[in-house]
């Protein structure tokens, strides 16, 4: 993992606090909202739905051979990035992947953006292994949807599957570069990028 994002410095044997630490546990000691008054709304908000009929219902809880989708709302403008935990524990980048190609998840504040629905051209299937899974989101902030703004290939974005024991670095390493992240434009060089993010939890069931 270390030698594909090339930042060998940040890998380690324990990448997060304790060392039996499942990869989910990692990401919610790296991800998780950090909000600290219940009565205000996450700055990134995530939630898994299903398809009924025509119409999206909000669940937490699939079946092997339904497809999910995953709804975001923000109280920032910016780019969206989503990677998902297996219940077996290995890492995947599920968005932008290689069938969205270059599109990308620009969302603006007050609106809702839901990924996929029939302006991509890929699904969400729920496959094996059965349990528990985790949804990573990521925002980085931008005021401005544009080509040259920051993109697809800005984080150690891995298209295949990381396997459990390796997930846990690359966690640490994605943490590690989002909070070092920088851009240059016409706002400044080398400009520290914000970004927030936020977990969701489900099940998925024979």
């Amino acid at each position: 993992v270390c030698d594909v994002v090339n930042l060998p410095g940040l890998c380690s044997e324990n990448p997060c606090k304790n060392v039996n630490e499942s990869p989910a546990e990692c990401a919610i000691s790296l991800f998780a909202s950090k909000e600290t008054d219940p009565n205000i709304p996450a700055q990134l908000q995530i939630e898994t739905l299903r398809e009924v009929g025509e119409e999206l219902q909000a669940t937490s809880s699939f079946r092997v051979g339904e497809y999910m989708k995953i709804r975001f709302t923000s109280t920032h403008s910016g780019y969206v990035f989503l990677f998902n935990i297996n219940p077996d524990g290995a890492l995947v980048t599920f968005f932008p992947n290689q069938y969205s190609e270059v599109q990308q998840g620009y969302i603006k504040v007050g609106q809702t953006l839901t990924i996929p629905d029939i302006f991509w051209e890929f699904d969400f299937p729920v496959k094996e292994p059965t349990g528990m899974g985790t949804l990573i989101a990521v925002l980085i902030k931008d005021e401005e949807a544009d080509e040259l703004a920051i993109g697809h290939n800005v984080l150690p974005l891995i298209a295949k599957k990381v396997v459990a024991t390796d997930a846990k670095a690359l966690l640490q390493i994605l943490h590690q570069q989002l909070a070092e992240l920088t851009v240059d434009d016409e706002l400044g060089d080398n400009r520290s990028v914000q970004w927030f993010s936020n977990l969701a939890n489900y099940e998925i069931m024979y």
